[in-house]
């Protein structure tokens, strides 16, 4: 009898449990994948259908992304283990139904220390990309402004979305599983080993190697590509029943080998990135706009010349009469040619020198590149004075300096272009153009030279 009392007692609680607990609900997680009747290259249409769709409706959308690389150290105990994290948000903006402003913000951190930040602002009104990037390093701070333009017919609004989400090529990968949760359809895309040609073997092929993996990591790179090898590739994404692209997300490993420890493989590197849908409608928010654009054109110009292999075109007057110079940064010096122009003709040839950077000033010499000789020279052209390389210092109307109140380099934006060039109690020079190539110098050595 006192056994018959505890079996209904057991069954009373295995009856009554549920009331309390319930049945145990479903969650995407433990929802099961099935097989897809849904071809690689079908699937792969619905996800570029859904990112297209965002443009068609021309509603503001913001999507989140949270990217881990998870990194450890390899079989010969080079390399670190450290788990560095990156936390995006994309935010496409439409006015009346047309692209405005796209905003990508990134944070990339390790722990609770924040290694860089970076803004990148598209203006689609004007064609323009502004960037500022800010790198941490202990209490030191550095800040970087850019600005570039960009085609509004090859960057669109679709592109933007598909740096953070984009899958690999068709041929890597090899089936399509799929699942309904929450009236999403979900769909995965999986790559394994299937022939030299397709699956894992075509993916590899597609990650880059890098040296600086494990300083920057990145997606879709490898420490090493002869001993490196992806495993465990798959990328997910769900439409909602609107046709919005809901949710992303792809995961990978890698293994490596060495030639001391042959057929021993060890898992080094883990890659996962999420990306939600969190908000759109015109409620959205607007990403905001640059306050000074003349600024991040400043930084540019002084980013780009300031590096070796770059160029910069002046003319000292803007008369009829003038000299048109063109400096080219070399790494121990500057090349330069000048050409006299009399009433907007040129007179003569041209001149070439070479300054060589010696202490705080310069070794300074006139080139015969023709015959591959050199000699001394007094001329000492105003640009010897432009130091590129201080740091900003203060705007005053449309002049931008660079170094202190007692020494700077003065940039003069008009239009949205650099005017001209000068230093403090100085004339300005006009600048014509400048960008990266050392045109005629660019394989020139004085050391091959003849001193005359």
């Amino acid at each position: 009898m006192k056994k018959l009392k505890v079996f209904v007692f057991l069954a009373l609680v295995a009856l009554v449990t549920p009331l309390f607990f319930g049945c145990g609900e479903a969650t995407f997680e433990s929802t099961p994948w099935v097989a897809s009747e849904s071809s690689v290259a079908e699937t792969i249409a619905k996800l570029d259908e859904a990112k297209e769709f965002l443009h068609d409706v021309g509603l503001p959308v913001k999507f989140s992304t949270v990217t881990t690389y998870d990194l450890s150290k390899r079989l010969d105990d080079s390399g670190k283990n450290v788990i560095v994290r990156e936390e995006t948000t994309t935010t496409l903006y439409y006015k009346s139904r047309e692209p405005n402003l796209a905003e990508v913000k990134t944070k990339r951190s390790i722990g609770s220390e924040t290694l860089s930040e970076v803004t990148t602002l598209y203006d689609n009104d004007e064609g323009k990309v502004y960037t500022t990037s800010k790198s941490f390093s202990g209490e030191d701070e550095t800040t970087t402004y850019r600005v570039a333009t960009y085609s509004k017919v090859d960057m669109t609004f679709n592109k933007i979305l598909s740096q953070t989400i984009y899958t690999a090529k068709e041929s890597a990968l090899t089936s399509v599983n799929q699942k309904t949760f929450n009236d999403i359809n979900y769909y995965q895309l999986v790559s394994s080993s299937v022939s030299p040609e397709s699956g894992l073997a075509v993916l590899n092929d597609e990650f880059a190697e890098s040296a600086t993996l494990y300083d920057d990591p990145k997606l879709y790179q490898v420490f090493d590509k002869k001993h490196d090898y992806v495993l465990n590739y798959s990328a997910e994404f769900g439409v909602d029943g609107s046709g919005y692209l809901d949710y992303f997300a792809f995961n990978y490993s890698v293994s490596h080998s060495n030639d001391t420890r042959p057929g021993e493989r060890s898992v080094y590197l883990k890659v996962s990135s999420t990306t939600r849908l969190d908000e759109y409608g015109q409620d959205l928010e607007a990403p905001s706009e640059v306050s000074d654009k003349n600024f991040y054109l400043a930084n540019t110009f002084v980013d780009t010349v300031r590096i070796s292999g770059t160029y910069v075109s002046y003319r000292d007057s803007l008369s009829s009469s003038y000299n048109f110079v063109t400096a080219y940064k070399a790494t121990d010096g500057i090349f330069v040619r000048t050409t006299v122009y009399e009433n907007g003709i040129a007179k003569g040839d041209s001149k070439t020198y070479f300054y060589k950077k010696s202490g705080s000033g310069y070794d300074m010499f006139e080139l015969n590149i023709r015959e591959q000789k050199y000699s001394l020279t007094t001329y000492e052209p105003l640009l010897l004075l432009f130091d590129y390389s201080r740091p900003f210092y203060t705007k005053r109307n449309n002049d931008y300096m660079f170094g202190t109140s007692e020494k700077y380099t003065k940039l003069n934006i008009r239009d949205g272009e650099i005017y001209s060039v000068g230093i403090k109690d100085s004339t300005d020079w006009y600048v014509t153009n400048y960008g990266v190539g050392m045109g005629e110098f660019i394989n020139v050595n004085i050391d091959d030279y003849t001193f005359v």
